[in-house]
């Protein structure tokens, strides 16, 4: 199945683009842009709704993520939780993943989450 791109800009805050990429091994999911506001729910339902293999994680790349809100880390974090792999350079990126993988980065609600998973 070749990739399966969609956007949006209803609400003027600017845009964040997925595709997902369906024929890789592992599947690829590509978001660009903003992931904050009403694009969060719009990643939610790609993520949700991409295949899932097993013993093959989807990859969740966010090389060309511009800004992260509050609520687009919480959505990271919970990708993190389901055995998604998460794809990142630059330094904004990279160090958003840090925070979300680094025991030593955690606030007291990630550190909770990660009690309850043991």
């Amino acid at each position: 199945m070749p990739a399966v791109p969609w956007a949006a800009d209803a609400f003027g805050e600017g845009m964040l683009k997925i595709t997902l990429h369906c024929d890789e091994t592992p599947a690829r999911l590509v978001l660009e842009g903003k992931l904050a506001g009403p694009w969060i729910d719009e990643a939610r339902h790609a993520w949700r709704e991409s295949p899932k293999r097993p013993g093959s994680p989807l990859v969740v790349d966010l090389t060309g993520i511009t800004f992260v809100d509050s609520e687009g880390k919480r959505l990271l974090s919970e990708m993190l939780g389901s055995a998604v792999t998460l794809h990142a350079s630059g330094c904004l990126n990279r160090s958003i993943v840090e925070e979300l993988t680094d025991p030593r980065c955690g606030d007291d609600r990630r550190s909770e989450s990660r009690k309850s998973e043991t």
